[in-house]
């Protein structure tokens, strides 16, 4: 079954995030695929991913840097998984709407300082919704 978990950055910003997101993946053999609402947010992310740490390497590509099968972390803002990851990072802006050809399954690794939050619906009078979340 896949697990589902939604990060809500209050106290970190997504550039101080991802990375230790990606490397805790990594560390646990899992590929990844990043999905940013658009190119440019793509190229962003490819920049600040080569630049986060001195100490550290975080592997990763995107589409104009070749062989998309082969990068553990790979960067798109399209629904692909060229690289057969296990775990996918939708970033805000991203249609989460199902796709065939998104990841199907997920794994848990990933523990950051990023606050993990769940916030009851509420009905248009602001008290919470009687409907249950979907799983």
């Amino acid at each position: 079954m896949a697990e589902f978990r939604f990060y809500h950055l209050e106290r970190r910003r997504l550039d101080q995030a991802l990375p230790d997101i990606l490397e805790d993946a990594l560390g646990h053999k899992l590929r990844a695929v990043v999905q940013a609402p658009s190119s440019e947010r793509v190229e962003a992310l490819n920049e600040q991913l080569w630049t986060f740490s001195d100490e550290s390497f975080l592997p990763h590509g995107a589409a104009r840097d070749g062989e998309a099968e082969a990068q553990p972390v790979y960067l798109t803002d399209g629904a692909e998984n060229p690289n057969g990851a296990k775990l996918r990072v939708l970033l805000s802006g991203v249609d989460a709407a199902p796709s065939p050809r998104r990841t199907t399954s997920a794994s848990s690794c990933c523990s950051t300082g990023a606050t993990k939050k769940r916030r009851p619906r509420r009905a248009g009078n602001g008290a919470p919704s009687r409907r249950r979340a979907r799983r």
